[in-house]
């Protein structure tokens, strides 16, 4: 496909391939990271992911534990449903889900100082 219709649907003007659309756009490296980020911080290990991991459901190199693999797999499908659900919105779309992130890194962080009693 080639012309306007074959443009990422994300505002970068690269070509729109459904593995540009999820991994390599510059605005959807961004969303990533800052899933890595996050869940880099709850889980205290240095997280670096793939296309691997994050699209396909392989499990995280430096990830010994099934409860923290079950974190990193859950988080991925969520970002993958978000980008997915949004991913015809624009480029304003990336502001809405780096907010609907950060709130949920001060909803996860309340809950485990709650639960642990901090």
């Amino acid at each position: 496909m080639h012309g306007p219709e074959a443009q990422c649907w994300h505002g970068c003007g690269e070509e729109g391939t459904l593995l540009h659309m999820l991994w390599h756009c510059p605005v959807i490296e961004s969303l990533w990271r800052e899933v890595a980020h996050f869940l880099s911080g709850i889980l205290k290990v240095d997280l670096q992911l793939s296309p691997i991991t994050c699209l396909l459901g392989a499990r995280a190199e430096n990830i010994q534990s099934n409860k923290h693999q079950r974190v990193v797999s859950l988080a991925c499908l969520s970002t993958k449903r978000m980008i997915l659900m949004n991913w015809k919105i624009g480029f304003l779309w990336h502001i809405l889900i780096t907010n609907t992130i950060h709130r949920e890194i001060i909803i996860s962080t309340c809950t485990h100082a709650y639960t642990h009693n901090l």
